[in-house]
């Protein structure tokens, strides 16, 4: 089975547009990408279906398949104290769903909602809040054939990857599995064991390292990540899934994305 290494647009986000971006990716021999949807090119209030499918077949042109699609989650919450932030969050969600579809994605990583900072709602309730709010989401991708992945992140009203399963398991859909993070893992968990306990649950792997600062992602080998480790891991339990790279580094996306793609082919070979 061949491997897919792919690449998030993330890494280009607000550096160049995304037809610049793809043609970069295409031109560094990447297999696919994920598509990092919002501002500024693409937002659900500024693509229409024209533009949508014109991408599209510049995707093709460049002989990438869009793995997947995410929204930028800065401003979502699924697991809101306030209703009508959830209902808008939800609302949005649903949007970049459709859009996934249209690209032809076959996954799409979602985030289970932030805790407040300050006056924090017992975990119990934000959880609540969470699942029906992933259960409404769940509902269209079932329609639409696309697999939610769910992460966990620091700061999210789940982080450990029990908290991840249990969400899987009671929704109940073959349209929802995990998105397994390399550097949540570190940062969360640890690495070996936590690929291990989600071995029958992941979607995709995302790889990215990390300082040991929540929410980094670094290129593979910046950080504290032992990559030989997850890789030899996720052979012992069989994964033979796609791999995303979901790395931001501003300060030289080019050479992130080089480097980046030579340090896994060389591990999976």
């Amino acid at each position: 089975m061949k491997l897919t290494i792919a690449l998030s647009t993330l890494l280009y986000k607000w550096h160049l547009p995304l037809k610049e971006a793809v043609k970069k990716i295409s031109s560094l021999n990447y297999d696919g990408i994920e598509i990092r949807a919002g501002e500024p090119d693409i937002s659900t209030k500024n693509l229409t279906s024209k533009k949508i499918k014109e991408f599209k077949r510049l995707i093709d042109k460049y002989d990438l398949e869009v793995i997947s699609l995410t929204p930028d989650w800065i401003d979502l919450n699924l697991a809101s104290s306030n209703p009508e932030i959830r209902k808008k969050s939800v609302s949005i969600v649903k949007e970049y769903l459709r859009m996934a579809s249209d690209f032809g994605a076959q996954y799409f990583t979602i985030l289970p909602g932030k805790k407040s900072v300050i006056a924090t709602p017992p975990i119990e309730k934000c959880r609540e809040w969470s699942l029906e709010s992933l259960e409404e989401c769940v509902s269209l991708a079932e329609s639409l054939k696309i697999t939610l992945c769910l992460e966990a992140a620091p700061g999210q009203v789940m982080e450990k990857e029990g908290d991840l399963i249990d969400f899987v398991t009671e929704i109940n859909s073959r349209y929802l599995l995990i998105a397994a993070d390399t550097s949540h893992a570190y940062v969360l968990s640890e690495p070996v064991h936590y690929f291990k306990k989600l071995k029958d649950y992941i979607g995709i792997v995302h790889i990215a390292d990390t300082d040991g600062t929540p929410n980094a992602h670094l290129p593979p080998g910046l950080g504290k990540v032992d990559f030989i480790a997850v890789f030899l891991t996720l052979r012992e339990i069989n994964y033979n899934g796609d791999y995303m790279l979901e790395i931001w580094y501003p300060k030289d996306p080019d050479w992130a994305a080089k480097h980046s793609k030579a340090f896994i082919t060389k591990l999976l070979e």
